[in-house]
């Protein structure tokens, strides 16, 4: 197996944003980093979706923001972190509020407004699925789509990577006075629509941590949660050989080198013209590179096959690190 056929494991995380950077932070800095070890002793490479660093001014106002995160959830699929505290997220304000005496809206649309309402028109084009839940946050979609998706899967293995921490509303007295209106729903409307969606997640077959408080346990939970799933959709063969246990650790390095690497095409050229005027047809043959500043370095090793895949058709390739 050549690492660009590497088995890639991506986990999207989903939340409102201001609210949540010391679970994001949690996820980036304890959780995944020892995921990534675990995946990397299977055999598999790991990749976490935080579009918190991901959507850009440009696809906000060319009104991609939706369309991306629900790209990158089907991308994802099926293994999907979502986390909600008292918070609804971006949405349009309701219809329904009008002036009783006028009949004209309370609220004038904003910019913000204008910019969600171009974001949906484009995702709905894409997927069905807003076409329903305008009304609803983004966060609200992203879980929705992933629930959409489980479900066309039609069994439960898709759920069994889905999970939902719903935090402990008594958190919001914890944290500095300044910070506490990020705690709390932006409306009556938010909060009644919230509490909608916590409900239906909860009867949701998923598993769902409801009430944590504590930052310590909840990114011990998670890391637990992801490994179990992990290990039921990847199940490793009962019974692998000692060399190739060490060849999908060796597989999955590569992959993580591969993602990290851009540019250097004409040293790529070079390892190609290198191997196919020493390789033989029929023939096993070794290369060893000692890397340094002027030539390959490895990730540039490991990118080599994914861009030269029609030469490495005719032969096998596995590679080492020392």
């Amino acid at each position: 197996m050549a690492p660009h056929l590497k088995k890639v494991v991506r986990v999207f995380v989903s939340s409102t944003f201001r609210d949540f950077v010391r679970e994001r932070d949690v996820l980036g800095k304890v959780v995944f980093p020892r995921l990534r070890k675990f995946c990397s002793g299977l055999g598999l490479s790991l990749t976490e979706v935080d579009l918190r660093w991901g959507v850009t001014d440009e696809m906000l106002q060319k009104g991609e923001t939706i369309t991306t995160c629900l790209s990158e959830v089907t991308l994802c699929a099926p293994f999907f972190i979502g986390l909600l505290g008292e918070r609804y997220g971006w949405h349009l304000p309701p219809e329904e509020e009008t002036d009783a005496k006028s009949g004209l809206k309370t609220r004038q649309a904003s910019h913000n407004d204008v910019l969600l309402t171009q974001a949906l028109d484009a995702a709905e084009r894409q997927f069905p699925l807003v076409g329903g839940y305008r009304d609803r946050s983004v966060t609200e979609l992203e879980i929705r789509h992933a629930l959409q998706l489980a479900e066309t899967r039609g069994n439960d293995d898709a759920k069994r990577c889905i999970f939902f921490y719903l935090r402990d509303p008594g958190v919001a007295s914890q944290v500095p006075e300044g910070e506490r209106g990020l705690y709390s729903p932006e409306s009556d409307y938010a909060g009644r629509r919230l509490g909608e969606l916590k409900r239906d997640l909860r009867a949701s077959g998923c598993a769902t941590l409801d009430g944590y408080s504590d930052l310590d346990i909840l990114g011990e939970r998670i890391y637990q949660d992801l490994c179990g799933a992990i290990k039921g959709y990847f199940p490793a063969p009962e019974e692998m050989l000692d060399y190739e246990q060490r060849r999908q650790r060796h597989l999955a390095h590569a992959a993580i080198l591969s993602n990290f690497f851009a540019g250097r095409r004409e040293v790529l050229a070079k390892l190609t013209d290198h191997v196919s005027s020493t390789v033989k047809y029929g023939k096993s043959c070794d290369f060893y590179y000692n890397c340094s500043p002027t030539w390959p370095n490895p990730a540039c090793l490991t990118t080599w096959p994914n861009l030269w895949v029609f030469f490495l058709s005719f032969f096998s390739l596995f590679s080492y690190f020392l």
